[in-house]
């Protein structure tokens, strides 16, 4: 999960004063006002936020990837307009664009997900066992939104400012604040304690965790990492794969610098010394790449290679 600034796109044209989410909000207000009054149990028609405007800016802003997992679905699976805080709850919020996230289904929609690395017993076990492996869980957010104190839950529109989300919102918070991709420094030593001969558990280098506060575990992060299935295994493999083939640059990058660093001397052919500056500059060039928002997991990216191009930036300039 990155940062990502809403602003970035123009607002979808279904928001302005008198449009489609405006109207919607007017008869859900009548709709709901109603309900509490004459105990009438029918469901609101929510469908202002289906809009493809809305659908095609979500895509831009996200350029294609689930806000949650970073994960690209636009070539694989049709995007879920999601309601950070759920329509069934805050049915005020129902069409507004702040409100709303693109999200993958295995994100957005709760089922029994094999769960990797860290989590805390906050999960819950699906009904039917049968089969499934022990580290089947339920995951994905539904209708879940959690606070930190339950009893500040808004109930009518302008009292959400009192309440505590336990959910990251990357349109809000800085996810990097709160979640972190286990360091390579670990995976080795969790690699290391399961003894010689026996398989690394390569799923380690994909397993994203909560950053450590003074007071234990980020609880934010505990909680999104828990209710999107940031932990799933098949999401924890794909970040796996994808470090490994930053992790290949990065090495790649050492031993040109080491070269780079033999070569230039003062009877040095620069000949050669131009060949491994225009390889560094190239692997550099695709290393930068990984980070962008674009990219698939650039958070994982970006927390893996900023301390290497200080390291690798360390090697080069060294003269001895």
């Amino acid at each position: 999960m990155i940062r990502v600034d809403r602003d970035a796109v123009t607002k979808p044209g279904v928001f302005e004063p008198g449009g489609a989410a405006e109207n919607e909000r007017r008869a859900a207000h009548v709709h709901f006002q109603a309900k509490s009054t004459s105990e009438e149990d029918s469901k609101f028609n929510f469908k202002a936020y289906k809009e493809p405007e809305i659908k095609a800016a979500l895509l831009r802003l996200f350029h294609g990837k689930c806000a949650y997992c970073e994960s690209r679905f636009s070539a694989t699976q049709p995007m879920d307009v999601e309601h950070w805080r759920p329509k069934s709850v805050y049915w005020w919020l129902a069409a507004t664009w702040d409100n709303l996230l693109p999200s993958c289904s295995d994100c957005n929609r709760k089922r029994a997900q094999v769960v990797l690395g860290f989590r805390t017993d906050d999960l819950e076990k699906p009904k039917t066992r049968k089969g499934r492996p022990e580290e089947t869980w339920l995951t994905g957010k539904a209708a879940s939104f959690p606070l930190a104190h339950d009893s500040q839950r808004a109930t009518r529109p302008d009292e959400e400012s009192r309440e505590q989300p336990l959910l990251l919102d990357p349109c809000t918070d800085d996810p990097d604040e709160h979640l972190e991709f286990l360091p390579l420094t670990d995976f080795e030593q969790v690699a290391a304690s399961r003894g010689p001969g026996r398989r690394r558990p390569m799923f380690a280098l994909g397993v994203v965790r909560a950053r450590r506060t003074a007071t234990g575990q980020d609880p934010k992060a505990l909680a999104s990492i828990n209710v999107y299935g940031l932990n799933r295994s098949g999401l924890v493999q794909a970040r796996a794969e994808r470090r490994l083939l930053i992790q290949r640059t990065m090495h790649t990058l050492v031993v040109l610098a080491r070269l780079l660093q033999e070569f230039v001397s003062e009877d040095s052919d620069w000949r050669l010394v131009g060949l491994v500056e225009d390889l560094i500059s190239h692997e550099m060039t695709g290393l930068a790449r990984f980070m962008r928002p674009d990219q698939p997991f650039a958070a994982l990216a970006g927390q893996i290679i900023k301390p290497f191009i200080e390291e690798i930036t360390a090697i080069e300039t060294d003269p001895g």
